[in-house]
Order: C-alpha cells, then structure tokens, then sequence
C-alpha cells in the first residue's frame, strides 16, 4: 500500500517526498556547510545562466537564502535533489553555510524528482529536457507511456521531447544555448544533418518564429507537388540522342511525345560552326 502511494506521488513532484498535510518546521531545517553539500551528477539543467546566478547572488547576500534546498544524505556528505541553483547563487555570494532540507531518498528517484523539479518549474532547456527523460527510460526501464504518467505529461509529449535527439549535435547545441527554440529544432527533424543546419541557420538569420518556419515548408511542399514531373526519357531515343551527338560531334537532344512526335535540337557555337553542320548533313549554303 505505502508504496504504490510513493508511485503514485511522484507525478505531484517534490509534493510525493512529504505528506499531504506536512508542514515542514524550523527544526527540520538544517544549515550544512556548502563544502559538505555535493551537486546532482543527475542534475538535468547542464547550463546555469551566470547573469541570473550573479543577480540571485546579490539578493543572497541582502536577504540570505530565504527558501531551504533539499538533500540526501550520501555517505558524509549531501546530494542535492532540488535547489543548486540557490546552492550555486549562496556559494558565489560567499555563504559558507546554506539551509537544507534533508530526506532519505532512493537512489532510483533523484534523477526523476530532480527532472519534475525542473519541469514543474518550467527551468529546463529542451534538449536537457530530452536528455534528462532518456536517461530515465533508460535507467528505469519504463515505457514512454508510463514515464509520461509519473511525469505529468502525455506520451506524445515524451515522444516529441526524444524526437529532438535525433537532430545533428550542431543543432541540437544551437537549442542548448538558445539561438532556436524548440519548436524550431521539431520542424528540423527528419531533415539531413546539412539542411538541418541551413534552416536553422535561416531561423536566425531572419528571426523566424516557429509558424514561420512551418510556413516556408508548406509552401516548399506544395511547390513541389505542383511541380510538373519530368517524364522518363525512352531508351530508344536516348540512345539515338547518343549516337547523333557522336555523330555530328556536338550536342543533340531529342524532345517526343508518348506518340514519337517532337523536334530534334542540334546546337552550333558560330556561324562557321553552323556551315561546318550544314556541310554534314549535306546541304550547301552561300552564307
């Protein structure tokens, strides 16, 4: 029973760690020394923005970190499930301890709670996003469809999520550092690692916005599906454009119908190229 209501918690996040009508007192609240708090291998977030961290930093230093980080104990240290960003903020602002929360947490857990964290906090980049879900299918095991559940989102969300791997490392870097959004690197996908690039290139380039984007696709699509289709030339003719072009040492082309009515096209550069062609085919002009 206790445990299929832990799987059940871990959809509301970090709400699963306590019960529902725990209030977290001072006593529990303990301030640890920052040498002693160890940061998430598992964290999600790869790329901390320094202009936010600089800016919490300073808040820090007038106020001091107003709201507890959470951590479990690992060994004589302690890992950190929800918070390094306050972690990191207290440490530039030169704290030498920080308030913690501590809870005994599963290992099979952190990366999850450290994920809907982040997700619930709508704090992630897509592709670390991505990334984080991968490593928890994984490492669990589970399905997308029940990783969709414990993490509150559809399964055709995981699924879009995961599709963004599958683009070039170079633009899935250019969705790490925010050059295109998301929504950008969705509309890539499926595309050859070149003109993936190119278009992704173009998005910045134009400051297109992901409508845009999809736009200029329809509109290339339908462009080439109202694109009359080149019809097969027949060998037989083929082979006879070869041998006139052999022939008269110069370019032949023969254009037909389905019927073998058409037109037979011989090119000349000059006009004592044209005589020189004349003469070949056995007429004789006074030009």
């Amino acid at each position: 029973m206790e445990k299929n209501k832990k799987k059940r918690g871990l959809g509301r996040g970090l709400d699963a760690l306590f019960s529902d009508n725990e209030i977290i007192s001072e006593s529990e609240i303990k301030n640890i020394s920052v040498e002693k708090i160890l940061p998430n291998p598992s964290q999600p977030r790869k790329k901390f923005n320094e202009e936010k961290l600089a800016s919490l930093s300073e808040t820090i230093k007038k106020e001091g970190v107003i709201s507890p980080i959470l951590v479990t104990p690992q060994n004589d240290q302690f890992l950190i499930i929800a918070g390094e960003r306050r972690y990191r903020a207290a440490k530039l602002a030169g704290l030498n301890e920080i308030p913690c929360i501590i809870k005994m947490i599963h290992e099979d857990e952190i990366l999850i709670l450290s994920l809907i964290e982040n997700i619930q906090r709508e704090d992630l980049n897509p592709i670390e996003e991505a990334n984080a879900i991968q490593s928890i299918l994984r490492e669990t095991g589970y399905t997308h469809e029940k990783a969709a559940k414990i993490l509150g989102k559809s399964r055709v969300y995981i699924t879009n999520m995961l599709r963004l791997l599958t683009l070039p490392d170079v633009v899935q870097d250019l969705i790490l550092n925010e050059r295109i959004s998301g929504g950008h690197g969705r509309c890539l996908v499926g595309l050859s690692e070149k003109n993936a690039l190119k278009y992704a290139k173009l998005v910045i380039e134009k400051k297109l916005s992901v409508r845009e984007l999809e736009d200029l696709f329809k509109n290339k699509k339908k462009k080439q599906q109202n694109k009359p289709s080149k019809e097969k030339k027949d060998m037989f003719i083929s082979e006879i454009e070869e041998g006139l072009s052999d022939a008269f040492s110069r370019a032949v082309t023969i254009k037909n119908t389905k019927n073998y009515k058409g037109e037979v096209k011989i090119r000349f550069y000059d006009l004592d190229d044209l005589n020189k062609l004349l003469e070949q085919l056995g007429y004789k002009s006074d030009i």
